[in-house]
């Protein structure tokens, strides 16, 4: 650390000092490491793979790569300086971190500027792993002479979304709230951002919404500054300009809304781990004088039974109201928490109004002629359901254990198995729920349609996928060594199976991505509620889908059996 005369830090070595520290505290978090240099990678090969890396132009070997490599390394610093810039500080202030780091005598630029120090490293390096792998992977070449464009876009682009982060992270009051906005934001962005979409046109108003926003400018100027095919040094001066503006727009609302403290509010709230997903407490016992309001514990949510204290004063505890009580709680935790609400609701539902704005609805040949909306709405609500009864299940439950919630409960009139089967009944309801809300969609506006006799089948696909997927949850509790490794853990489970299953890409896979997903749970659901659905085909009960999930919920079983443990495990 630098040092003045006088022997105190100066506020460079302070800045170091706290960049180092937030550096470590990143590489410390899985969620944000996954989404930050995982995630992007397997989005990048995966592209790759399914779109075809063809030569552009013989004489000189340039590929498809060359351009879509840099959208994704561009989205890459944009989740580090952005997503978890803006979650990290959020977190932070509602633990009272910031207002106790605010006591210390460190300059305020000291402290701020070494998150977005951290962020510049992380997406930096994030920057360089995406190259790397197109270099080794792809035959990127890199274009040494536009290098200095390259390195002035990615310290522009990360000011951008630092600011931006910074911004959100100002507005919203809590969390949750600050995950659901980032998330819901870039997503959606990347998709109307010649990021995730190669080789499309998109309709004119989307072409026009992207370039309305910062991503789309990030991704096209470091896409020039790889472009081996036009002259000068690689500055792409309007989509510089235009990150400047958002960069300013940000620091302006950032400084106007900054504050060192939890906003106080009378609404609810939601307390979010740095592992995932929200954790809410929701006790309330109607009649009893207890408050309705959530609460919310620094060590975690208490187990709470005063809802059920006047069947517990008559002596008599009905394992049915215990469960029963347990599945509302549950499903209250969910809708409560923006971003669990987000995820679990609405993002499927985005998703498909998104992906039919900006693919049309061409007829599928491989599956009779359908329209892509006929496929896409089984298919994302089959992904909704797993991310539900599959991901957040596993995450929450896991986390109750590492906090001692479960070995506690039994001191109290709940019972384990009842609070468990109450958690788990939340996830089911909440799968059913999510299908159901993206069919309603797909057929109130974009033209799907559910033949009536083909209901029973499609709710026994429904029904053993969502029995899949939550034994996988529970056995991903049981195997993974503590909480905060569950939501990276599902996420690289989830989200990879999702490109390579006719979810978020649509296309013919190669050879052996077909058999490998043929073989793991998610493809063989979203095929089988897609075909049962489709009207142009007849296809019965498809047995040997079914036999591929219930293949893996016995695996699930063998596993919870084996490991699964109520108490936390030693570290």
């Amino acid at each position: 650390m630098s040092t003045a005369v006088t022997g105190r830090p100066t506020v460079i070595g302070l800045l170091l000092g706290e960049t180092r520290a937030r550096v470590t505290a990143f590489v410390r978090t899985p969620i944000a490491a996954f989404f930050t240099l995982v995630f992007p990678l397997i989005v990048l090969l995966l592209v790759g793979t399914l779109v075809g890396n063809a030569v552009l132009e013989s004489r000189s070997g340039v590929r498809v790569a060359q351009f879509f490599t840099p959208a994704i390394a561009a989205y890459a610093a944009a989740t580090a300086a952005y997503t978890s810039l803006a979650i990290g500080l959020s977190i932070d202030r509602e633990r009272g971190v910031l207002r106790r780091q605010r006591a210390l005598p460190i300059p305020t630029a000291a402290l701020l500027g070494g998150r977005v120090g951290a962020g510049i490293v992380s997406g930096t390096a994030a920057v360089l792993l995406m190259v790397f792998a197109g270099v080794v992977f792809l035959d990127v070449q890199v274009v040494w002479g536009k290098l200095p464009a390259a390195a002035l876009t990615l310290v522009i682009g990360i000011a951008c979304f630092a600011a931006l982060g910074f911004a959100v992270s100002s507005i919203a009051r809590t969390p949750a709230a600050t995950q659901a906005i980032t998330n819901g934001t870039l997503v959606p962005l990347a998709f109307v951002s010649d990021v995730f979409v190669v080789g499309d046109d998109l309709p004119e108003v989307l072409s026009l919404v992207g370039g309305i926003f910062p991503l789309k400018a990030f991704a096209n100027a470091m896409a020039e500054a790889f472009n081996p095919f036009t002259a000068g040094a690689g500055f792409a001066w309007s989509h510089l300009a235009l990150m400047v503006a958002w960069t300013v727009g940000g620091a302006v609302v950032a400084t106007r809304r900054w504050t060192w403290e939890t906003p106080r509010t009378s609404s609810r709230t939601a307390r979010v781990s740095e592992n995932g997903p929200p954790v809410v407490d929701t006790r309330h016992a109607p009649g009893s004088g207890t408050s309705s309001r959530p609460s919310v514990s620094q060590k975690g949510p208490p187990v709470e039974v005063a809802r059920h204290a006047h069947v517990v004063e008559e002596g008599v505890v009905r394992r049915s109201t215990l469960v029963r009580g347990q599945v509302v709680d549950g499903i209250l935790a969910t809708v409560r928490v923006p971003s669990s609400a987000f995820f679990t609701l609405a993002f499927p539902v985005v998703m498909l109004l998104l992906f039919n704005a900006v693919f049309g609805d061409p007829e599928l040949d491989d599956r009779g002629g359908i329209p892509l909306a006929q496929h896409l709405a089984p298919a994302l609500g089959i992904f909704g359901m797993a991310t539900v009864t599959f991901a957040e299940l596993a995450e929450r439950l896991a986390t109750q254990r590492d906090r001692g919630i479960l070995k506690r409960i039994r001191g109290t009139p709940m019972t384990l198995g009842a609070f468990v089967a109450g958690r788990i009944g939340a996830a089911v309801v909440l799968g059913v729920v999510t299908t159901a809300v993206v069919l309603l969609v797909g057929v109130l506006l974009v033209g799907v349609t559910v033949p009536p006799s083909r209901l029973p089948v499609a709710v026994l696909v429904l029904a053993v996928g969502i029995a899949t997927f939550t034994v996988l949850g529970l056995a991903l509790v049981a195997i993974a060594p503590r909480a905060e490794a569950v939501s990276p853990l599902a996420n690289a489970a989830l989200l990879p199976m999702a490109f390579v299953s006719d979810v978020f890409l649509i296309g013919e896979l190669p050879g052996f991505l077909v058999t490998i997903a043929d073989v793991l749970p998610l493809r063989p659901a979203v095929t089988a509620l897609s075909d049962v659905l489709n009207p142009t085909m007849d296809i019965g009960v498809p047995w040997a889908r079914l036999a591929v999930l219930l293949a893996w919920a016995a695996v699930g079983t063998v596993v919870v059996r084996l490991r699964f443990t109520w108490t936390p495990r030693r570290a």
